[in-house]
């Protein structure tokens, strides 16, 4: 191409060889198989160039605070409806396919003069298909992308060991077995004369602390709860209970087969991007959002409250366990216990008081635990002489209700304790709940409203029939997945 100029009028003229470009349209133009083939090559170009506009067109609010990449098929506006997906890939395609430049020449203005004559969608990965699965495993790719190749113990903190001793209420039956026993010997009556009979009078010292039972865990541990938050959600309305979207899952050409290690992956998603008690994210429809998962009830009240009975379950049963195994401890329970049964008279009853007052100590020192939980300190999984809290005293006087709890120590703090929870709950109901929570939070968001969650794709399958007026017609079929 070859360029020069004039100045005689004060302007620049340029001039240039056009014999090329000039050759090029007259091909074009005058072969049908060329024209046939070059249509095609834009037809298909077109749609590409399409597909990655719709998927461009991912919903930010979304993005910016769960860094998960969706497609709303409401795009804001009334139900979600994959049609409107299809009238944006439409409105694309006739985009790219108005092509302007060197056909201009010959005053036509379109070369191929191509349109997308319609766009149907065929089918589309929703968030929410399979309990939240496709969500699941976006979340998985964030958390593989932020942490690398390191093993999931490393991040998690916990390993099986820890997680199979978090038991909830395994002595239970033995110590409601303990107190019918000892109810029944206040029943027993001895003969203190020919026609003359008493009811034994049984000085149970584990009374007082385990008459505490019947007080809510939840006002054991906060004692104060005025400041708990009120804010309810309409079950009704949930994923669980509400007819949604269906499409066809997660691709797995892309993600492959999820993996135990996936599912860790998730649960530390939970931890990362979900909010709890003490650690509340302000622009949270729910303020406690991980014991929402957790619990699933209609309330934060309720939630904390749920997430507060199985904690106390777990310290109760390592507490207990802790009793049983410390001799020294066990001495002293049985010193009570020898002196309540003989002055009862009914040596027989010994062995239940000694358990009655084994079961009242630990559970003076699981209140004394939960006070450190939620006042942001810690509590080891398993305790120690030098971690254990209460006296037999204190708990058999209920001195251990003045005990206010205390930050720092060693062990696990509440949120660590919750995310042993995560790890041992269904990884199916743990999605579709975290799901909740993020729906209820974008739709505190400008815009969102009515913002659907199951109206969202990870990806879609569309088909695209592009006409010509030379008579061409170009069925083009394409999928897409972030």
């Amino acid at each position: 191409m070859k360029f020069r100029t004039s100045k005689t009028d004060g302007y620049v003229t340029v001039y240039c060889s056009l014999t090329f470009m000039v050759l090029l349209s007259l091909i074009f133009l005058l072969t049908e198989g060329a024209r046939t083939n070059g249509a095609r090559f834009m037809s298909e170009y077109a749609v590409d160039i399409g597909m990655d506009s719709v998927l461009a067109e991912y919903h930010r609010e979304l993005f910016e605070k769960y860094d998960i990449l969706s497609v709303d098929t409401s795009y804001g506006r009334g139900e979600p409806s994959l049609q409107k997906t299809a009238e944006h890939m439409q409105n694309y395609v006739d985009h790219n396919l108005a092509i302007r430049g060197v056909v201009s020449l010959f005053g036509s203005g379109d070369l191929f003069k191509l349109r997308a004559y319609e766009v149907s969608p065929l089918n589309a990965s929703y968030l929410t298909d399979g309990y939240g699965e496709v969500f699941r495993r976006q979340a998985e790719e964030e958390r593989m992308q932020m942490l690398g190749l390191r093993a999931a113990s490393e991040f998690l903190g916990f390993d099986d060991k820890d997680v199979s001793s978090m038991e909830e209420g395994k002595y239970d039956s033995m110590r409601e077995s303990t107190e019918q026993g000892i109810n029944a010997a206040r029943n027993t009556k001895i003969k203190i004369s020919e026609d003359e009979y008493e009811y034994v009078e049984v000085n149970n010292p584990a009374d007082g602390v385990n008459s505490k039972r019947g007080t809510g865990v939840l006002v054991l541990a906060l004692k104060d709860t005025s400041e708990i938050s009120k804010a309810k959600v309409d079950l009704e309305s949930r994923l669980e209970k509400r007819a949604i979207n269906l499409g066809v899952g997660v691709n797995y050409l892309k993600h492959g087969n999820e993996t135990y290690k996936d599912k860790l992956l998730f649960k530390d998603y939970i931890n990362t991007y979900f909010g709890c008690y003490g650690e509340e994210y302000e622009d949270s429809f729910l303020r406690y959002e991980k014991e929402y998962i957790l619990v699933g009830k209609d309330s934060d009240l309720e939630n904390l409250k749920g997430v507060a009975n199985r904690l106390f379950a777990i310290r109760e049963t390592s507490n207990i366990e802790y009793l049983f195994a410390n001799a020294g401890k066990r001495a002293a329970i049985k010193t009570v216990a020898t002196t309540v049964s003989a002055i009862s008279a009914l040596p027989w009853l010994e062995p239940l008081i000694e358990y009655s007052v084994l079961f009242g100590w630990a559970f003076a020192e699981t209140v004394a635990d939960m006070r450190c939980l939620y006042k942001g300190g810690k509590v080891p999984l398993v305790k120690t002489d030098a971690s254990w809290k209460t006296d037999l005293d204190s708990a058999l006087s209920n001195v251990f209700l003045d005990y206010e709890g205390e930050s720092g120590g060693e062990g696990l703090d509440y949120e660590d304790y919750l995310q042993g929870l995560l790890l041992m709950q269904d990884i199916n109901e743990q999605s579709v709940r975290a799901l909740d929570i993020v729906e209820l939070t974008i739709r505190q968001t400008p815009g969102n409203a009515g913002f659907r969650i199951d109206g969202c794709v990870d990806g879609v399958t569309l088909k695209t029939v592009i006409t010509s007026n030379y008579g061409d017609e170009f069925s083009l079929t394409r999928d897409l997945y972030y």
